[in-house]
């Protein structure tokens, strides 16, 4: 909690700079920093006050820097590709000013992978501002332009008028070292133009350090001069080093224009002295070279070697071959790994583009088994439907046949029983016609027909009786005793009704000793105890 107030508290204060001592704001971040425990809220610390002083003081700057450094290099697992990336920037920007370009290029391009592998892109635009900036120190304008240029594009996709503003600045001064100034001036104007919507007075300051630089290229030395002064006055009241000897050096050569070479000599002696206290070795460098051409013009040719030499010796450390051939091959190895990364991407893009097709083939087969599965079940299933349906068929019809069977059989028996009365009726006739008279024989024979009509209709009312009882018995019994044949069913039956042996002759027309066979046979079937009647076995059955 105490960490995060006095975080907030240092925010406060950056906002409030133009009106309070530098000193305080300093203070504040290194009380933060001797106070924080977390290794995470120290490197934040760390970065927030490296940022702060190199705005301030190039020493401390160093020192800040070089610790954050040192700490994500013995602990790397401890931070994020974010935080780590923040250093190597904050380390890459060190490295620059101290004139060493090609390890500065190599902190940004480690940084820029960290970014990539985040999908920062904001980040990655500042990465491209940076980069250009080291090919701007390295005098290669077209390159330098080039990533200004990305810069602008990424920080115009995401809206940061302020990323686009300071590219637009920056490249605006590549173009002029070109002598492009139609393109200097456009961006130049509009980098202004942004920096005053937004109200923002220190870039408004920064496009005025490189706007006396073009305006004395082009001659208007009042103007130039007006700027230079102007922001010798800001840079000092803000305590920023770095603007301040940048301002010395630009006054010099407006003054070297005017032909006052004796005043040029004092700023460019100001902008060395500041510079070498700073360790900033580009002004160092530039301000002897400057000076050693100010003492040729005044003829002091002894001070001008000198001073040449100066130069010389900063200068090779800074532009020497080898430093050149370390950037080109970092400027390789970069493209190259980038390379190798699209490629490794479009191999797994590949593969997993392959892996998908696979799936989709396996999933295609599975779900044409399934259809088939499904189709051959399907014409199983109307196959066993339709056997079914013709086997039940086949029952009616079997059913019918043989309902039609048992009332044939009956017909027959009952016209075998006419048949046999009617002969017997009739030699009867002949038989008594001689031996009685006519009205005997007359009420004899209607004596027996109406017996015989009272017979076949107790034997109808005794048919329709056993159909209504025996409904579903018979198919009990099919069920229970599967080897009995039709007709010892129907006597079976007719022996639930505990029909006599001479009914059950009657009905079925049938001798005795057939029917005492058929009951044989049914008890020998139904496996029916000795000690039990099959009339009372049978009928515990229902």
């Amino acid at each position: 909690m105490k960490f995060r107030v006095l975080f907030i508290l240092f925010f406060s204060l950056i906002l409030t700079v133009s009106s309070q001592d530098v000193d305080s704001i300093r203070v504040v971040l290194e009380i933060n920093l001797r106070e924080t425990d977390s290794d995470s809220q120290k490197l934040n610390v760390m970065l927030a006050l490296g940022e702060f002083e190199l705005d301030h003081n190039f020493t401390k700057a160093r020192y800040t820097i070089n610790g954050a450094f040192d700490l994500i290099e013995k602990s790397p697992t401890k931070f994020t590709n974010h935080e780590k990336a923040l250093v190597l920037v904050q380390y890459g920007v060190l490295k620059r000013r101290l004139g060493k370009h090609s390890e500065a290029l190599d902190s940004y391009l480690q940084a820029l992978r960290l970014f990539q592998i985040d999908n920062d892109v904001k980040n990655i635009a500042d990465i491209y501002h940076n980069i250009a900036m080291v090919y701007r120190f390295q005098k290669d304008y077209g390159k330098s332009i080039q990533y200004f240029k990305k810069a602008i594009h990424l920080n115009d996709s995401l809206n940061n008028k302020l990323g686009v503003g300071n590219a637009r600045n920056m490249i605006a001064s590549s173009y002029s070292r070109l002598k492009k100034y139609d393109s200097a001036l456009m961006n130049y104007q509009e980098a202004e133009r942004i920096f005053k919507s937004l109200n923002a007075t220190e870039n408004i300051q920064q496009l005025n350090n490189n706007m006396v630089s073009f305006y004395r290229r082009l001659g208007n030395l009042d103007k130039a001069l007006e700027l230079s002064l102007s922001n010798i006055k800001y840079s000092k009241s803000k305590d920023k080093k770095l603007a301040l000897a940048n301002s010395y050096y630009s006054i010099s050569l407006i003054y070297e224009k005017l032909e006052e070479y004796k005043l040029a000599g004092k700023y460019v002696d100001s902008s060395i002295r500041l510079a070498k206290k700073e360790k900033f070795i580009n002004n160092i460098s530039k301000g002897y070279r400057k000076r050693s051409q100010l003492w040729n013009k005044l003829e002091n040719y002894g001070a001008a070697y000198r001073d040449y030499k100066r130069y010389k010796k900063y200068s090779d450390s800074i532009y020497n071959e080898n430093s050149v051939k370390k950037i080109q091959e970092l400027e390789l190895r970069y493209e190259f790994e980038k390379e190798k990364q699209e490629i490794e991407l479009l191999t797994k893009a590949e593969a997993s583009k392959k892996q998908l097709y696979f799936i989709l083939f396996i999933l295609t087969a599975i779900a044409c088994v399934v259809i088939v599965l499904l189709v051959r079940g399907n014409y199983k299933n109307r196959a066993m439907m339709s056997k079914i349906e013709h086997e039940n068929e086949t029952l009616r019809l079997s059913k019918e046949l043989e309902d039609k069977e048992i009332n044939v059989k009956q017909l027959v028996a009952d016209n075998t029983m006419r048949l046999a009365f009617k002969k017997d009726l009739l030699e009867r006739i002949k038989t008594d016609s001689d031996k009685t008279d006519a009205n005997v024989l007359l009420q004899n024979l209607t004596t027996d027909l109406r017996l015989q009509i009272e017979s076949e209709t107790k034997l109808s009312e005794l048919q329709n009786k056993i159909n209504l009882v025996n409904k579903n018995f018979d198919d009990h019994l099919k069920m229970e005793f599967p080897d009995l044949t039709k007709g010892e069913r129907e006597v079976s039956s007719l022996l639930r009704l505990n029909l006599s042996i001479k009914e059950i002759m009657t009905i079925r027309n049938v001798s005795e000793d057939s029917v005492k066979s058929m009951r044989r046979r049914i008890r020998k079937k139904m496996s029916v105890p000795k000690s039990q009647s099959i009339e009372d076995f049978i009928q515990s059955l229902a």
